[in-house]
């Protein structure tokens, strides 16, 4: 049997997560995380859908909904009665379904979260298979079906028995990120020349561009044969600042790879700040191609408490710069290159 594909991510604003005020508009948190969460995790679709709100059903136009026992009007944004649309013979465009306050219903969290009386999935004999909703063109199941017999917690779920007492409360512990400092560690060695230091070039300013945030610190170190700090931590407090960084990047590749006098360049510019480099990061744009021994360094920098990305151009990176992203709970990306010959 198909396994629904689960979704990539979810995201809550910290306006909905701090304003009362718009759980009246969106629904209890908890409904709403249900909600987002069966997307994330079961990979079931809406049951409402913002292309066809409405559509008929034996003569009788109906919003796109499950269940049809949700009871409602339909008005404009003005909350005047819809009109018709001669060709379609739906309501227009500005019209709405405004479902009544108070409801017998249980269902669905897929459709309306918001609603007070839902707080379940639907199942199979109640699912209305007419609404032209994403679920229904998806899945063409009720979406508890689909969580129970399709999903990747499907056989947990068949064997999973009620609790015999209440769960305990959850306990959430808040973390605010601190001032954020970056170093940009730069490949500058021979290996490098051609599209490569263009492309490093390229990376380097979108992040000085639009990435990194005001109020941040950053610094820049460049190595080949020897390291060497073309900026030390520099707080990003206005656009001239940013185009006074960006336009010290390299242009120019010489020399051996020596990643390890990089590395620790980088951590001891990090260290300026204010003495220690845990939870500061350094941004490693390398080909990768290590004239040294790149293992004498790499457990240092782990041990560091500094956040490592590695970012490589090129497919021939040692494998220690991809471990050392891990490690460091960070990312390693590839960035292909490709030698274009100059015109004769």
């Amino acid at each position: 049997m198909l396994i629904q594909h689960m979704a990539q991510f979810i995201h809550f604003t910290p306006n909905f997560l701090r304003n009362d005020t718009l759980i009246k508009t969106y629904g209890s948190r908890g409904k709403v995380l249900v909600h987002e969460w069966a997307h994330l995790r079961w990979g079931v679709y809406d049951e409402y859908s913002e292309t066809k709100p409405f559509y008929y059903s034996n003569g009788r136009i109906e919003a796109t909904r499950c269940s049809k026992n949700i009871e409602g009007q339909f008005y404009d944004e003005s909350r005047q009665p819809c009109q018709t649309d001669p060709q379609t013979l739906l309501p227009t465009e500005w019209c709405k379904f405004f479902p009544n306050k108070y409801q017998n219903t249980d269902s669905s969290i897929m459709f309306l979260p918001s609603l007070d009386s839902v707080s379940k999935f639907f199942h199979e004999n109640e699912h209305n298979y007419e609404a032209p909703n994403l679920q229904n063109k998806k899945c063409g199941k009720a979406t508890r079906t689909v969580i129970y017999e399709d999903s990747v917690d499907k056989d947990a779920l068949r064997s999973l028995k009620p609790l015999l007492s209440s769960p305990p409360v959850p306990t959430f512990k808040v973390v605010q990120r601190k001032h954020r400092v970056v170093c940009l560690v730069l490949d500058v060695s021979g290996s490098m020349q051609g599209s490569r230091i263009l492309r490093l070039q390229q990376a380097a300013t979108h992040f000085l561009q639009n990435i990194i945030e005001d109020q941040a610190s950053v610094g820049i170190v460049t190595f080949s044969s020897d390291a060497s700090t073309l900026s030390p931590l520099t707080t990003i407090d206005s656009e001239s600042t940013r185009e006074k960084l960006f336009k010290l990047l390299p242009k120019v590749a010489d020399g051996g790879t020596y990643i390890c006098k990089g590395l620790n360049l980088g951590l001891q510019v990090l260290k300026k700040d204010n003495g220690d480099v845990i939870g500061d990061e350094i941004i490693f744009l390398t080909d990768g191609e290590a004239s040294d021994d790149i293992n004498s360094c790499v457990p240092a920098a782990v041990e560091s408490g500094a956040i490592i990305h590695t970012i490589a151009l090129g497919d021939k990176a040692d494998k220690a710069l991809r471990e050392m992203a891990d490690k460091t709970g960070k990312y390693h990306h590839h960035i292909m290159t490709y030698n274009v010959p100059e015109k004769v």
